[in-house]
């Protein structure tokens, strides 16, 4: 079984965790994606499924990426 890295906290402090890398990195791609979407494309929910699936890929990427870099 394969386990998705979620790269860790977001915002580590103590006793508290709050959001994963993963969480915070696709939301950052999210409101990219959505600035350049107009609201009616939007309301649509095989759109919000489509924007979802690709925010979470693009944070992947990006942790994909970053755990090269620390090799």
């Amino acid at each position: 079984m394969n386990e998705i890295n979620d790269g860790g906290p977001a915002f580590p402090r103590e006793y508290v965790n709050g959001m994963s890398l993963r969480d915070y990195f696709a939301d950052s791609a999210m409101q990219s994606i959505i600035t350049n979407w107009s609201s009616n494309s939007l309301a649509d929910k095989a759109m919000q499924k489509k924007v979802a699936k690709i925010s979470y890929e693009l944070a992947d990427a990006m942790i994909k990426e970053s755990e090269k870099e620390s090799n």
